[in-house]
């Protein structure tokens, strides 16, 4: 990019400049830099430092106490929990045979007794009792001893915490409650709580110490019981002790070993004869323990100060007694963390704070007096940049030489931003007319999706939306409504006898005609194939059957084709509303129904609907009733039709497809009895059938071996009209355990366009995984607001259009506006009635992921799906 040219400016008589950072450092750091550093070192030094140590050690000196008194607590708490269950024991022997009273009186001990985790008992004829809580299984664990009966086998069982037998067996174990430590020594002094040395339990093989109280029944029988401690219960205790957050525990017993700490679980070593042994405090305990063991008068209770790189900790050692042992209980932690944040320490804080503050503030304004002229000077000037003026040039003769070159760096700045301001209008006026071009080219867009390619007649999306639209005004203003559906006779024999360009050719004479005989506000609309519509609006019965009329007549003229010249009729539905229907979609039907009348009785003529012409009909009536007991006794059938990955030729997912055999009718279509249902209130009965349905095939497709990414299923507006639609689908999905995420509901367009009803519904499902796909698109009604207001997935183009691909260029461009519109609102899509490679190869070239039609596979039933007759390519089953 090039350089502005630099503007000369006007240069001052030299002067000796002074940095900007020497004035500084003379006016403001010169005084209040003085002041705030004597003043901090003196406060701390003197003040702070001696009283926040004295506090400390105040603070460590209380938290001891606590500790003392909290151990006390505990250990005492024991030793009498220990005598009432001796007692209890005393008044009521347990029986080796019946040991519930002793198991349920020991529960109730250990849930009460943080620190027990298991109680043994035993007496002078060789007879034991242990309870033990194993925290890990949620089970309590018993074994019962009888030296004179059983010998050396040993009776066990475990139970859940409601205290129900889970499991009972026996096994050998040389164990003998006489033998232990705790028995021995509460022999010793029967009537006395007695504490052991720290050994390993016979059962867990922890390490623990055991409470023991001994004593003789009446018969002059000796009974003893224990209360365990383990060592991980004692290290626990002590990780809750009042030390603060880097504060050590150590418990040491008389022969110097460890028997626990609150910074690491205890190990154990075993030793030359086998046995297991603690270890001592002089090789394993925590540096700072092991300083004051080793430190003269290290027997002393008084808190010790002891340094270290990291910081200074207090250290003091406590007597824990229990009965006529004595523990050492180690008690370490940095000075620091006891410092106490009080109210005076904020206040002296605060007070020195404020005196520093008042120190630099004076400091302050006498250098700031010299430096805010230019400083301010410059902040206007960059505000006016700010407001995009370049005009005005930045005065640079200032004495202080930061300043100066700050303004000419200004100066160059404005220069430059004055060069990109015109720049930047040039890219602006650059970008306007992209804008245009792209707005000019989504209006194609929205042409093409909303009209019909060949005659360039609005298609049935727009004819509904016009149709709804009228439907509203003339609510408003009771203006009558006329919707025409015309048919032409006998098109399908142009196209045999001449060729599709002369049936295109005829089409589009017809549409001139059509076009020709309507008024400016009224719409013609091509329905697809050699079906047209008209909508007239603010007209009565009468001038609308006189409208009708007429275009049987207009295109009962001959059409001139080239070298061809031919005769044709049509077949013309009049509906009115809104005595006929109270919305488009209701409105095109009856018009339908009223041509195929006319179609039925003659052709060439119209025929006006009325009411009862969808159940006129004995048949209509009875494939109705049929078509109730088929949903009864589910004998209509959901066959599946295999979605194909265009890239790799893998099946990846189906499609559920409805059919009905009829032993009257044979194979019925479902565009016969889907309205039927729709008419008749089936509907809903149905809709449940094919949930069901499709959650068993699925479940059976996956037990043969089908990895499909989802199933599709289709759904008829009237199911998402009603409120219950989404309940009924996640009812049916949490009853079969059948992933949301691999259901896919595909709707039809005129969903759509009657959004309100069915948003809340659709998004619920949504919101739970389901995925939601827009069937046949592209023949409906939808528009592109539709599109980007409901939750979709996937769009599904209508196999009308893939089958007219490579035929003539506007049906391939159709389509590829429909791929770059299913890409543009990040719809996945999926092409219908693939029968050609070349279709396959057209839509895998331009993005489509997924397609289905017969090149692949027609519709099959679930049981050849589940034999493996399914396959891309595989031949159609009878």
């Amino acid at each position: 990019m090039a350089t502005a040219p630099r503007v000369p400016t006007a240069t001052a008589p030299q002067q000796v400049r002074v940095p900007f950072r020497v004035l500084l450092q003379r006016r403001l750091l010169a005084g209040a830099l003085t002041v705030i550093l004597a003043l901090t070192g003196l406060t701390a030094v003197g003040i702070v430092w001696p009283m926040a140590q004295h506090a400390a050690q105040h603070a460590f000196v209380s938290a001891t106490r606590e500790v003392d008194a909290r151990l006390q607590a505990d250990f005492g708490a024991t030793r009498q929990a220990l005598q009432v269950f001796a007692h209890a024991l005393e008044a009521n022997p347990p029986s080796v045979d019946a040991p519930e009273p002793f198991l349920h009186l020991a529960q109730h001990a250990i849930a009460s007794m943080p620190l027990v985790t298991s109680i043994v008992a035993g007496n002078g004829r060789g007879q034991g009792w242990l309870l033990l809580w194993r925290p890990a299984q949620r089970e309590w664990f018993v074994r019962l001893t009888d030296r004179a009966r059983w010998g050396d086998v040993q009776h066990f069982m475990t139970l859940d915490d409601s205290g129900r037998v889970l499991r009972t067996w026996r096994e050998p174990l040389a164990y003998d409650a006489r033998e232990r430590p705790w028995y021995r020594l509460a022999m010793a002094t029967p009537g006395q709580v007695r504490w052991t040395e720290p050994y390993v339990f016979f059962t867990t093989r922890e390490p623990g110490i055991t409470a023991a109280l001994a004593w003789r029944s009446p018969q002059g029988e000796p009974w003893a019981v224990g209360f365990d401690l383990r060592a991980s219960e004692i290290d626990a205790m002590l990780k809750g002790l009042p030390l603060g957050p880097r504060g050590l525990a150590v418990m040491v017993d008389g022969a110097g070993q460890v028997f626990g700490r609150s910074d690491a679980p205890l190990t154990l070593s075993a030793t030359a004869t086998g046995a297991w042994r603690l270890p001592t405090a002089a090789d394993t305990a925590p540096p700072v323990i092991r300083q004051a063991l080793a430190q003269p008068g290290s027997e002393a209770s008084e808190p010790a100060r002891l340094g270290f790189p990291d910081a200074h900790w207090w250290v003091t050692r406590r007597a824990v007694m229990l009965g006529d042992r004595e523990l050492s209980l180690w008690l370490a932690a940095p000075w620091w963390d006891f410092v106490p944040h009080l109210g005076r320490w904020l206040a002296l804080l605060a007070g020195f704070a404020l005196a520093v503050a008042i120190a630099a503030l004076w400091a302050a304004r006498r250098g700031a007096q010299q430096f805010a002229r230019p400083l301010e000077y410059l902040a206007r000037a960059a505000e006016a940049v700010g407001r995009l003026s370049f005009t005005r040039p930045v005065r640079t003769d200032w004495r202080t030489a930061e300043v100066q070159a700050l303004a000419e760096a200004m100066n160059d700045t404005r220069r430059r931003l004055r060069i990109f301001q015109r720049r930047l209008q040039r890219r602006e006026a650059q970008l306007q007319r992209e804008v245009e071009a792209l707005t000019a080219a989504e209006q194609r867009l929205l042409h093409v999706g909303l009209h019909d390619p060949l005659t360039d007649l609005p298609n049935r999306r727009l004819l509904l939306e016009r149709i709804q639209h009228a439907l509203a005004r003339g609510a408003r203003t009771g203006a009558p409504l006329a919707v025409l559906y015309v048919d032409l006779d006998h098109f399908k024999e142009v196209n045999d006898s001449w060729g599709h360009d002369v049936g295109d050719a005829l089409l589009q004479q017809v549409a001139q005609r059509l076009r020709e005989l309507v008024r400016g506000g009224d719409t013609v609309a091509r329905l697809g194939g050699d079906e047209f519509a008209l909508v007239l609006e603010d007209i009565d019965p009468a001038t609308a059957q006189d409208r009708a009329r007429a275009v049987v007549a207009a295109l009962e003229q001959p059409f001139e084709l080239g070298e061809h010249r031919t005769h044709i009729s049509a077949s013309v539905g009049l509906c009115l509303a809104p005595r006929d229907g109270r919305d488009a979609v209701t409105l095109l039907r009856h018009a339908d129904e009223a041509m195929y009348r006319a179609k039925s009785t003659g052709r060439a003529r119209v025929v006006v609907y009325e009411a009862g012409f969808s159940q006129a009909t004995q048949e209509a009536r009875e494939m109705r009733e049929a078509l109730a007991q088929a949903i009864a006794d589910r004998s209509i059938a959901l066959w599946w039709q295999p979605q194909v990955d265009l890239s790799s030729g893998r099946i990846v997912a189906a499609e559920g497809l409805l059919r009905w055999r009829h032993p009257r009718w044979g194979h019925v279509s479902p565009a016969t009895f889907i309205p039927l249902a729709e008419d008749g209130g089936l509907m809903p009965r149905l809709g449940q059938l094919v949930l069901a349905l499709a959650f068993e095939h699925g479940r059976r497709l996956e037990a043969a071996g089908w990895s499909l990414e989802r199933l599709a299923i289709n759904v008829s507006p009237l199911q998402l009209t009603g409120e219950a639609f989404a309940d009924e689908v996640l009812r049916h999905l949490q009853a079969s355990g059948w992933p949301a995420s691999r259901l896919e509901l595909e709707i039809t367009e005129s969903v759509l366009l009657d959004e309100d009803q069915a948003r809340g519904g659709l998004q619920r499902l949504e919101a739970q995984g389901v995925r939601l796909a827009v069937d046949d698109f592209g023949t409906g009604y939808s528009s592109l607001a539709y599109l980007r207001r409901l939750p979709l997935d996937t769009l599904k183009i209508d196999g009308s259009f893939v089958r007219d691909i490579g035929t003539n260029p506007q049906a391939d461009a159709l389509v590829e506006s429909l791929i770059q519109l299913g890409h543009a609102v990040g719809l996945e899509l999926v092409a219908e009635g693939v029968e050609t490679a070349a279709q396959r190869d057209f839509l895998a070239a331009r993005g489509v992921r997924r397609g289905q039609g017969f090149l692949w596979s027609p519709a099959r039933p679930v049981d050849d799906w589940v034999a493996h007759r399914v396959a891309p390519g595989a031949p159609v089953s009878s």
